[in-house]
């Protein structure tokens, strides 16, 4: 489809460019300015005839206790391309937002959910044969996607722990979790969920290129203290503002430090 030309199939950086000023106009954290957002006012996806697609968060009160957050979609009878993605988090959650901790749990769970809508996209824009996108629908309708306290509480043990490979042996948040098996080339769920978490153009919102530079020249005269403070300056400040744990940010950090040294 023409939407490829996008390249958002291509790569998780790619993917986190086209597909971020979506999760950002949700405003996850901000239960007040929770409204829906319809796909059609994003110019970069105009090729994927997504038009009649809308998506929105909403903090509820889920029935089942121990569920955090739940990914659902509506897609209208007769036309499959009018369709409605909702994020749902428990509502208690923003009732202590204040608590950091509280606020990035919203910011795990309503990426965790946001990850499940673009594995829909990813197939919705993938398919061609009538029949096999009959069988999508007649699966997604069925199909609710949640998060339970105990694979969330996992996952933030494996990162305070830093025990990063266990991090790819999580049920609730490995690849196969989200994958549909029909979306065709797709970047690995997995990754794509740290980098929404946290990405290389986050922390260079304040590591800027000229602190980049500073970086560079303290690397290569030796002055290896003064090139981490200055890193982990960045790192503190932008773990603040976006809500993320330190050590998912670090983490990530990690995948692309070799670019700050050349």
């Amino acid at each position: 489809m023409g939407g490829n030309s996008l390249g958002y199939r291509s790569s998780v950086e790619r993917a986190v460019e086209v597909f971020r000023p979506v999760l950002r106009a949700l405003h996850i954290r901000e239960q007040e300015k929770h409204t829906t957002i319809r796909l059609a006012q994003f110019s970069q996806l105009e090729l994927l005839d997504l038009d009649g697609w809308s998506i929105s968060v909403r903090a509820i009160d889920l029935s089942e206790e121990n569920c955090y957050g739940m990914f659902s979609v509506q897609i209208e009878p007769g036309n499959d391309k009018r369709v409605k993605c909702f994020i749902f988090i428990k509502k208690s959650l923003f009732d202590s937002l204040s608590d950091k901790e509280a606020g990035e749990r919203i910011k795990i769970i309503g990426v965790h959910e946001f990850c499940h809508f673009l594995a829909l996209l990813y197939a919705m824009t993938a398919l061609s044969i009538d029949r096999a996108r009959d069988i999508l629908l007649a699966r997604l309708k069925k199909k609710t996607d949640s998060l339970n306290k105990k694979d969330l509480e996992e996952f933030e043990r494996v990162f305070v722990e830093k025990n990063f490979n266990e991090y790819y042996d999580l049920l609730g948040f490995n690849d196969a979790h989200y994958r549909l098996d029909c979306e065709g080339d797709s970047p690995n769920y997995q990754e794509l969920f740290l980098y929404f978490l946290f990405s290389r153009e986050l922390l260079e919102t304040d590591f800027t290129k000229e602190k980049q530079k500073k970086f560079r020249d303290l690397v290569k005269s030796g002055r290896m203290k003064e090139a981490a403070s200055l890193l982990s300056v960045s790192i503190t400040k932008m773990v603040s503002e976006k809500w993320v744990k330190h050590e998912i940010a670090v983490h990530q950090v990690q995948k692309w430090l070799s670019v700050y040294v050349r």
